[in-house]
């Protein structure tokens, strides 16, 4: 068998890239999009490293001053988000000549924690250098082989097309994609997600008003039809895609269901037809009345299931214990009263016994 020399096998580093253990307190963390790191995963790997120490390198850039600021400026606008040179500690560095430098983390955010938190120093590749793009296409493919956050993978995608686009125009979204090891379609649903306004993408989180928050694929399909629509200078104002938004959810259960009526809504635009275009005032209509019935069907059910198990708690039969669900459940019908009880009042009027209910809401 040949014998190995491990000189022989070294790999030669990058130019401007030296392994290095620094102290966590000079490293700086910006907002990026990173996988969810979840309390269980952080705690088997703080126990890991603190048992064997951390194996992997994380992967940080020095930039000088003028280099860092023109970077905060782009990861500000891309994050909407507000660093400023003042929260970062500037080191110089002897071998460039005591020039200062910025020290800030692009990969491996997650031993990072764990090393503050087991105490030492963070083993790191330090690039020198680097320009914005580049370091793009470092934090996607270092954040990609885990779960990105659909919001997040999107708004990386979308800034990662400007930029190609921007530095190579011809540059098409099918030879993008393939360079990211997506499709032309993921690529220009991340676009369209994008383009919606602040407060319509943190609808995919959970909210007051969705609880779960809002499916991904629902607002891509929201954001299809405002592209129609400017096309067609027509486009929804933000208070109007949060009407929209609402009604696609409640009338609409599935992405496959909100696609159809996006669908029917462009070919109504395309053909200059407003026979089979909505308003969102005419969306509202429709939501409220899924709502209302879907409503009294579930507080008739609720009521019947409650009936039942005061029946059962009564009286002339065997004293049951209450079951944990059933306790749950009656707290949830108390709690959904109190809270919903002020904001519906305005609501029950000219109803049959509507006086009757408001005075009782009221009290």
């Amino acid at each position: 068998m040949k014998e190995l020399s491990l000189e022989a096998v070294r790999p030669k580093r990058p130019e401007n890239v030296f392994p290095v253990l620094l102290s966590p307190d000079i490293i700086g963390v910006l907002r990026q999009g990173r996988s969810t790191m979840s309390e269980s995963h952080l705690e088997d790997l703080t126990l890991s490293i603190r048992k064997l120490g951390q194996k992997t390198p994380g992967l940080i850039v020095a930039l000088t001053a003028n280099q860092a600021k023109k970077y905060l400026n782009r990861v500000n606008k891309m994050w909407g988000v507000r660093h400023h040179m003042s929260e970062f500690t500037p080191v110089p560095v002897k071998e460039k000549g005591g020039e200062i430098y910025y020290f800030f983390l692009v990969a491996g955010h997650q031993r990072l924690c764990a090393v503050k938190t087991v105490g030492g120093e963070y083993l790191a590749d330090l690039q020198f250098g680097g320009d914005f793009l580049e370091l793009l296409q470092l934090q996607y493919h270092e954040n990609t082989h885990e779960a990105l956050s659909q919001d997040d993978e999107a708004r990386f995608l979308t800034l990662l097309w400007w930029e190609y686009q921007r530095q190579n125009p011809v540059m098409t979204m099918t030879s993008f994609a393939n360079e990211f090891r997506s499709t032309p379609e993921k690529v220009r649903k991340a676009i369209r997600f994008a383009s919606l306004p602040k407060s319509l993408q943190q609808q995919i989180f959970p909210n007051a008003q969705f609880k779960k928050g809002v499916a991904y694929g629902m607002l891509c399909e929201l954001a299809r039809l405002q592209e129609a629509r400017e096309e067609h200078s027509v486009p929804y104002t933000e208070v109007e895609l949060q009407s929209m938004l609402y009604a696609m959810v409640v009338q609409y259960k599935t992405v496959k269901q909100a696609a159809a009526f996006v669908s029917e809504q462009i070919r109504g635009l395309q053909a200059q037809c407003s026979l089979f275009e909505l308003v969102p005032s005419e969306a509202l209509v429709g939501a409220q009345k899924t709502v209302r019935t879907g409503l009294e069907r579930e507080l008739r059910v609720g009521n019947e299931h409650l009936t039942l198990v005061a029946t059962l708690h009564e009286g002339g039969v065997p004293r049951i214990a209450a079951s944990g669900s059933t306790v749950s459940a009656v707290h949830t019908v108390l709690n959904t009263a109190e809270e919903l009880a002020p904001r519906i009042i305005d609501g029950l009027r000219g109803a049959k016994r509507a006086a009757t209910v408001r005075e009782r809401l009221q009290s």
